[in-house]
């Protein structure tokens, strides 16, 4: 665990900087950077955090003379607050900007073809802020050193759902916007091959997986009423993994066999899935009620690409 200030303490230079390059007068102050947090978490934040600080430079701030036109101080301000809420903690970045206009959001969004005249017709306040997490979604007329590449909030919000947390926008048009990034206190970090099973991705943490095997038809044979193949002059029980997680099978004529072989107790199984889907490094964290309750389920994350993929504790099905 690591206070919030190893990751904050760059952030108000990075803020001055930005800002003069484009002759404007931002400040940070930093709130409860004494919080501590996962590593992991802090890690895989930092550059989130970057992002939204270059939108609320480029987007956010007005020039000094357009603040004092509006009745503001020449210079913005920009506040970062870390609270802990019991085993969450939350991440708050606000600008005293210009804001956002959701209607002009959505007008926006049917120019790029992301939503039809209707849609935005009807979309509500927070859909239509949360359109800046679109990916190639910009309102920036130029392309800048800063923005205008239609990249950033997409990061943001991938980055913050891979760690199994949420991203809320709050915006009021001439008053400045805010951002609330709520993620876990701590993460666990583990090497996993990832499967296809059913509708199902799982993760089977490497050190439970003693190895993987593609069989063919002819490699699998009864005894004793069960399913078994050789390997290394042992004769290993095959255990169907989707009826196990009660997930459908294969449909059509099905040649090779994955199977995922694993020990527990001495004993040593074949786990029949649908197909590898390689070895990653994924972000677990625990599962809420009822999916608790499945003894055969550890934790779960969300990969990058949106995929939802479930820890499975292979000690429970050999």
């Amino acid at each position: 665990m690591l206070p919030f200030a190893v990751v904050a303490e760059r952030f108000p230079r990075l803020v001055r900087d930005l800002a003069r390059k484009q002759g404007k007068e931002v400040s940070v102050q930093i709130e409860g950077k004494e919080i501590e947090l996962d590593r992991g978490i802090l890690e895989e934040i930092t550059e989130p955090l970057v992002h939204i600080l270059r939108n609320a430079v480029d987007h956010g701030m007005e020039i000094p003379d357009a603040r004092v036109a509006a009745g503001k101080a020449p210079g913005g301000v920009v506040t970062i607050s870390v609270a802990r809420d019991k085993d969450h903690v939350d991440i708050t970045v606000a600008d005293d900007g210009c804001g956002m206009d959701p209607a002009r959001l959505a007008q926006k969004a049917v120019e790029k073809g992301l939503l039809t005249p209707a849609q935005a017709y009807n979309i509500s306040r927070q859909a239509a802020l949360m359109l800046i997490c679109t990916p190639g979604f910009s309102t920036s007329a130029e392309v800048s050193d800063v923005s205008g590449r239609g990249v950033g909030m997409d990061v943001v919000k991938t980055a913050v759902h891979v760690l199994g947390g949420t991203l809320a926008i709050e915006s009021e048009a001439g008053r400045g916007s805010r951002f609330t990034l709520r993620l876990p206190i701590t993460v666990s970090i583990i090497h996993a091959l990832l499967v296809e099973c059913g509708k199902l991705t799982l993760a089977f943490p490497v050190n439970t997986v003693s190895r993987t095997i593609e069989l063919k038809r002819s490699d699998i044979f009864e005894e004793a009423g069960r399913k078994v193949f050789a390997l290394a002059g042992r004769h290993i029980p095959l255990k169907s993994l989707n009826r196990l997680l009660d997930q459908p099978l294969p449909r059509g004529t099905v040649t090779i066999v994955p199977a995922v072989v694993s020990e527990a107790g001495g004993v040593m199984t074949g786990l029949v899935t649908d197909k590898f889907l390689g070895q990653e490094e994924i972000f677990v964290k625990p599962l809420g009620i009822p999916l608790s309750r499945m003894k055969s389920l550890t934790g779960g994350t969300i990969t990058g690409d949106g995929r939802i993929v479930f820890v499975v504790d292979a000690s429970t099905l050999v």
